[in-house]
């Protein structure tokens, strides 16, 4: 396979922002920006994402390198946005409400986020899709 058609997912998934834009819309369930409690940042997101799309059609040799800094900075913006209630917790311990919880649209966001992280990494590994020969 061609180094350009093992990234045609990868730039799909960028280039299908609109669908998940659309979902957060109509369902309210944020999937690919869950750590963004507010409406206009998950929309500068999504602007983004849609802008790593664009710059991975057309320069289809950045896909590894635009696909990794994406993600990475998407896991770590969701770690933080799970980790930090709980480590207040000890601040709020005091209080009947407790932080809020790793839900079902941070789960699937992060499931999301982890799968495209993980299938560019390898399909981009020496030898990917290879068989050995054997002797």
């Amino acid at each position: 396979m061609k180094p350009i058609e093992r990234h045609h997912l990868l730039r799909l998934y960028y280039l299908a922002t609109p669908v998940f834009l659309l979902i957060d819309l109509v369902f309210h369930a944020p999937i690919r920006a869950a750590f963004l409690p507010a409406a206009g940042q998950r929309w500068a997101y999504y602007g983004f994402c849609l802008a790593c799309g664009l710059v991975t059609r057309a320069r289809p040799h950045w896909t590894r390198p635009v696909v990794f800094f994406e993600s990475v900075v998407n896991l770590f913006l969701l770690c933080l946005s799970v980790l930090l209630p709980i480590w207040s917790l000890v601040d709020t311990l005091d209080t009947a409400a407790g932080p809020p919880g790793f839900g079902p649209v941070r789960l699937v966001n992060f499931a999301l986020t982890a799968t495209v992280l993980l299938l560019a990494f390898y399909r981009n590994q020496p030898g990917a899709g290879r068989v050995p020969q054997r002797r």
